[in-house]
């Protein structure tokens, strides 16, 4: 049996879909200014004062990570306040680094 067909020929599989029953899924957003890897002895020698150097470039973007995938970059700003992010570049599928 074949699926039903519109005006056009094509087959119609239903009603377009939408995002909008999608839209208030929270989900986990994540700004990462850097990372560093550290000897277990590195970590314990850690106090208050201690700098850890984030091995990127204060000029370089940061990364938003959206449940686990990088989906953009931007550049930190202060909003009200608070630290924020700027988007100026968005990833594309499968882009990660």
């Amino acid at each position: 049996m074949s699926p039903p067909s519109n005006s056009s020929g094509r087959a119609s599989l239903g009603p377009p879909f939408t995002l909008s029953p999608l839209a208030s899924i929270v989900l986990p957003v994540e700004v990462i200014l850097g990372r560093v890897t550290l000897e277990l002895a590195e970590v314990l020698k850690l106090s208050v004062g201690s700098v850890l150097d984030l091995e990127r470039h204060v000029a370089e973007p940061a990364q938003v990570v959206v449940n686990g995938q990088v989906v953009a970059w931007g550049q930190i700003v202060v909003c009200a306040g608070n630290y924020g992010i700027k988007i100026t570049a968005k990833a594309k599928p499968g882009e990660d680094t």
